[in-house]
């Protein structure tokens, strides 16, 4: 699976733009998420309720077309101050 990183986020990626994963066929956002967070740990600040600076949001997007037997995905974020929010 071919995973999009927002540039706001490749410093919790090892600065990478783009992650290739081997989940199992038929894997779904939940088992993505937990591969996510097992192989790069930089991205739990990013998930709501996580202590840090300042508030944040972690978002994926899950596109899988259909018929098509891979899924794609997007990761995405925001931080900023409630009101004030800043879009990775």
């Amino acid at each position: 699976m071919t995973v999009h990183v927002a540039p706001a986020l490749s410093r919790a990626v090892e600065g990478r733009r783009r992650l290739e994963l081997g989940l199992p066929a038929g894997a779904g956002p939940a088992e993505l998420w937990d591969t996510l967070l097992a192989l790069y740990p930089g991205l739990r600040p990013w998930l709501p309720g996580e202590l840090g600076a300042e508030p944040r949001l972690l978002g994926l997007l899950w596109h899988q077309p259909a018929g098509a037997s891979a899924a794609g995905a997007f990761l995405a974020g925001s931080a900023g101050r409630p009101g004030h929010r800043t879009v990775a």
